[in-house]
């Protein structure tokens, strides 16, 4: 089942779960920007599935070319 939330609610959620993230609210905003993460906009909100949100900020398997993790683009649901 979705979770879906405002993002000022889904960054206090992930903030709540870890203290020293390094993920910023404005940060979220700019990935629901740039369609990164898949969105509903509600009136003047944008909604966010907590679970694509976490999908996306969870460690990635390492290029074995470069040595650095690698980051996908989520599908979009509409």
């Amino acid at each position: 089942m979705a979770r879906w939330r405002k993002i000022r609610d889904a960054y206090a959620e992930i903030k709540s779960t870890d203290p020293h993230t390094a993920l910023s609210e404005s940060a979220i905003r700019r990935m629901v920007q740039r369609g990164d993460i898949p969105s509903y906009k509600i009136g003047t909100h944008y909604l966010i599935n907590l679970d694509d949100l976490d999908m996306l900020c969870k460690p990635q398997p390492q290029d074995t070319a470069t040595g650095t993790g690698v980051i996908r683009r989520l599908p979009t649901r509409l």
